[in-house]
């Protein structure tokens, strides 16, 4: 490691859609076993208590583009599809438009769902992507025959392809039906294609590809994949790999303060329902273990991995029984906190664990700060370099929010607001599971309202929520 280096590094991030902070073997998740991504934590920080700018798609990504929350009504608050103008309320310099106009070449692969807006600066064949995977549905169909409409496969909403449903489908179908609170998507099931035609395979060999043509600029490359994701569609080596049988129930699965959770009342809590969802979920983890192995490969055989930012994140978690419930768009830690390593050999020690605060805000100062790039005067977030190096944190408590939600979270408290809802208070530390909100209970204690009272002062004084409109909520 050298510190007074000036060479400019690349950067590649390797951006992962609803993934838990908790499903790796580093992290002493037992289930299963991720080499490749304890390899790159062992070789790099890990960030253990980083949290997302908000427990949704689009917003999230925003912020992780652009350094800035929501909060104001000025940046991104929805999902944006790739052929719609995003709400970007405010003007801004995405972290890739910034290090474009600093000489790198620039390139995103996978999903983006943040609008049709601040593309321009990529190169190289972009295909980014949403809701609708055209480009992969055509990649199908020219190596694949079309299964049959046999009543044994379903339609993939996202690819358009058909794949071989489990009972847990048709149960979080119903349970949709019938009023439950369920993710958008109930596909899980099996895709009948090879190991380098899944979606995620699709998707990353792109990377892979590029760090193979041994670019000879500095380059900041993202690869956005977007399973674990729904739909929990996997192919039948990673579909058959985790025994439904075998998954533990979430210590807090009888927990929940949702009006009509779908556990167990639409998915029983065992092998049959969510042991299925949980199975194919960690099944897609394993894939995407693999193919972060094939990154990291190809940047060792490019030579690149000294001179190269890698960052490893996801846009929110998922709850996955927690609660009772699946999906995410709540603060619970399941759903706010998400893996963040960064690796930089010639920049950052290897084997460090940091349990400061980080946000998903704080991604782009970091990587301009390290790539040698002023500071964008939008940034709310801050450089997370000095904590990677030791220093202490600037704040205990990293900040989260929704259309209509805000979250303060400290390595030992949880406090949540929202319009309409009464006020939550976690004591992190001795309540871990989140099942003990100090302000439901009675009477509530003196401590739990000083503290609510001096978390709801440091909201409106830093974070000044401007509570969306019906109609803004309904767009």
């Amino acid at each position: 490691m050298n510190k007074g280096t000036t060479k400019r590094p690349n950067v590649l991030v390797i951006l992962v859609d609803q993934l838990r902070y908790d499903v790796f073997s580093h992290r002493g998740n037992r289930v299963i076993e991720t080499p490749k991504l304890d390899r790159l934590a062992g070789e790099g920080v890990l960030l253990t208590d980083a949290t997302c700018s908000t427990p949704l798609c689009g917003p999230s990504r925003a912020c992780l583009l652009s350094g800035c929350y929501g909060f104001d009504g000025k940046y991104q608050y929805r999902n944006c599809e790739t052929t719609e103008k995003g709400l970007w309320l405010g003007e801004i310099t995405t972290v890739d438009e910034a290090l474009a106009e600093a000489g790198y070449h620039v390139e995103y692969h996978g999903k983006w769902h943040t609008g049709r807006e601040h593309l321009d600066c990529y190169k190289g064949g972009r295909r980014v992507f949403g809701h609708k995977l055209v480009d992969y549905d055509e990649h199908l169909a020219a190596r694949y025959p079309r299964p049959p409409d046999d009543g044994e496969h379903k339609i993939d909403r996202y690819t358009g392809w058909p794949y071989r449903y489990w009972p847990v489908d048709d149960m979080m179908e119903a349970a949709a039906r019938n009023g439950f609170q369920m993710p958008h998507h109930n596909e899980a099931g099996i895709i009948d294609v090879a190991d380098e035609d899944t979606l995620t395979a699709w998707t990353a060999s792109k990377t892979t590809r590029f760090l193979g043509s041994r670019p000879q600029t500095p380059f900041a490359v993202t690869c956005s994949i977007l399973q674990p994701h729904a739909p929990l569609i996997a192919n039948e080596k990673y579909a058959t790999m985790f025994d439904p049988a075998d998954m533990p129930m979430p210590r807090n699965v009888d927990h929940t303060i949702e009006k009509n959770p779908p556990i167990p009342g639409a998915l029983p809590a065992d092998a049959s329902g969510l042991g299925q969802f949980m199975a194919l979920y960690y099944g897609l983890v394993k894939e995407l273990d693999d193919w972060v192995g094939k990154m990291l490969d190809a940047l060792d055989s490019a030579g690149l991995a000294q001179d190269t930012l890698v960052i490893f994140t996801s846009d929110h978690g998922e709850l996955m029984g927690s609660h009772r419930t699946l999906s995410k768009m709540r603060f619970f830690e399941e759903s706010l906190r998400v893996p963040l390593i960064m690796r930089y050999p010639r920049a950052i020690a290897p084997g460090a664990k940091r349990d400061a605060a980080a946000s998903g805000a704080d991604v782009a100062p970091t990587v301009l700060d390290y790539c040698g790039v002023p500071a964008l005067p939008q940034f709310h977030g801050r450089s997370l370099r000095g904590v990677i190096d030791g220093e202490p944190p600037a704040d205990e408590f990293a900040y989260s929010d929704t259309r209509v939600a805000q979250c303060l979270r400290s390595r030992e408290w949880k406090y949540v607001t929202k319009l309409d809802e009464p006020p939550q208070l976690y004591e992190l530390g001795n309540d871990p599971y989140e099942m003990h909100n100090l302000l439901a209970e009675r009477p509530v204690s003196r401590e739990a309202i000083s503290l609510k009272e001096e978390l709801d002062h440091r909201l409106a004084a830093e974070f000044p929520k401007r509570w969306l409109s019906a109609e803004e909520n309904r767009r």
